[in-house]
């Protein structure tokens, strides 16, 4: 009996001989700037009282297509040639709205200039 319990071993699951990675050696200067570090606590009062502070916060952009769920590749082929589709679209838009000359700009006449220019 005593034989057996000294043959069994545990197993566990990581490597016990692992000395670690050497991590990736930053290259650059950081882009952190020294003066925007904010506690939570003063994060959460400028938040109670409605400033915003130094915290720039930028705005979503939002766009009409709609993502669908995509559950194998014939979805993303479809979804891929639908994109084309509204990218030609778009594309042929912008073409046409260039070629066209500007209507909207009233063109004013000489004598409404010139009254213009003696007041």
């Amino acid at each position: 009996m005593s034989q057996t319990k000294k043959n069994r071993r545990i197993r566990i699951q990581f490597d016990i001989a692992y000395e670690g990675s050497p991590g990736k050696e930053m290259d650059g200067e950081s882009l952190t700037v020294p003066d925007m570090n904010l506690t939570v606590r003063q994060l959460l009062e400028a938040s109670a009282r409605g400033q915003e502070g130094q915290v720039k916060v930028k705005q979503p952009l939002y766009f009409e297509t709609e993502i669908p769920t995509l559950n194998d590749i014939t979805d993303v082929q479809r979804f891929r040639e639908q994109l084309q589709d509204r990218l030609d679209q778009v594309n042929e838009f912008i073409k046409n709205e260039k070629k066209e000359p500007k209507k909207d700009i009233p063109e004013t006449d000489d004598k409404t200039q010139n009254d213009n220019e003696t007041k």
